[in-house]
Formats: structure tokens, C-alpha cells, sequence
């Protein structure tokens, strides 16, 4: 087990004290596990030695940097929420209303294998599609990552899906010339941000 002290010297009160101690051990932990090679973060004995005119008026804790505390220690010190979309299954997925197609897209955008996606889950997709307000950034998604060869019987099954021919044969074609010229990589990144900003 390793732990650290981290000393720090103030003569005045800094408001955003919290928040540089915060920095300061993230940084201590990510040299610690470069180091040391390892997963496992070291225990850190933060102390201020404070010098002052006036009295100290900082936080004594990292809680009280947040408006809410109790809040701020139950969703992001307690547990990591983790949605493991592997090992999800599909039905459950497609309970997530408006989120469920960008999950699939997420799920099977790993594999580059859109046309399995769609042809394991039409009927839902039926059902999920027409209520999403993200369709364009999913479509550019899909021809990203998962165009060339295949690209004939996506667009045959994201027409199906959609049952709108004429909107997808139009996006497909925009998306397609702008991810060739913003370049494959730049453009998935793009689209995965729009899409997740737009859930």
C-alpha cells in the first residue's frame, strides 16, 4: 500500500482551493501508476498549511466544492455507472426509447457490421426509428463506418427501417462525400459526439 502526503502552502484564500487539490491528486495518481506499473491508485493525506491574514475560509473537504454534496458523492464517488452495451441483450436494449438506436449503432459499430444489426432487429427498429431525432447524424454514423461493399444492402435496409427511400438515398450521398472529404476517423468522431448530444 502507498500513501502520499501533498503538502500545500497558502497565504491567501483561494475559492477554487477544491478544485486545485483535485488536480494536484490526479496528477500524483497517474504518476504513481506510470511508476509503480500499476491499476491501483495510492492513498492521498491532503494538507494545507495556511498562512493567512484571515481566517481560512476554503473547503476542508472535496464535497464541498459541490453545490450538492450528498448528491456529488452518491453518483460520482460511490459507483461508476458502467452501461455494458456487449453484454446487453438487444431486447433490453430496445427499451431505452429515444437512446436504443444509438446504442445498437454503438453496440454493433465495433464489429462494422451494420447490415447484421439491422437485419436481427428490423421490426424494432420499425418502431424506434421514426421517433428519434438524430436520423441524420446516425445515417452518416452508419456509411462511415460501414460503407464500400456493403453499402448497396445498407442502404436497401436502412430504406426498409426508415420507409423513407428519398431521405436516405440523400443523406447517405452527403454523408458519404463528407466523411471522404473530413477523412474516415475525424468524421466517425464527429458523428458520435452529435449523435450522444442529441439523445
Amino acid at each position: 500500500m502507498h500513501i502520499y502526503t501533498l503538502l500545500e502552502h497558502q497565504s491567501t484564500n483561494d475559492k477554487h482551493m477544491g478544485i486545485r487539490i483535485l488536480e494536484y491528486n490526479t496528477s500524483l495518481i497517474r504518476q504513481h501508476m506510470k511508476e509503480k506499473k500499476t491499476t491501483k491508485a495510492p492513498i492521498i493525506l491532503n494538507i494545507i498549511i495556511y498562512a493567512g491574514k484571515k481566517p481560512y475560509t476554503g473547503p476542508h473537504n472535496l464535497l464541498e466544492i459541490f453545490e450538492t454534496p450528498e448528491l456529488a458523492q452518491d453518483l460520482m464517488f460511490r459507483k461508476i455507472h458502467v452501461i455494458d452495451l456487449q453484454s446487453t441483450k438487444e431486447e433490453e436494449i430496445t427499451k431505452d426509447e429515444k437512446a436504443a438506436f444509438v446504442e445498437l449503432l454503438l453496440k454493433y459499430g465495433i464489429m462494422r457490421d451494420f447490415i447484421k444489426l439491422f437485419e436481427n432487429n428490423m421490426d424494432q427498429l420499425k418502431l424506434i426509428i421514426p421517433q428519434i431525432p438524430y436520423l441524420d447524424r446516425a445515417i452518416s454514423y452508419i456509411f462511415l463506418l460501414d460503407s464500400g461493399k456493403n453499402e448497396e444492402k445498407l442502404l436497401n435496409l436502412l430504406q426498409e427501417a426508415t420507409q423513407n427511400e428519398e431521405k436516405v438515398m440523400s443523406l447517405a450521398k452527403k454523408f458519404i462525400d463528407r466523411g471522404k472529404k473530413e477523412g474516415i476517423q475525424k468524421g466517425i468522431l464527429n458523428t458520435a459526439k452529435g449523435i450522444v448530444n442529441l439523445i
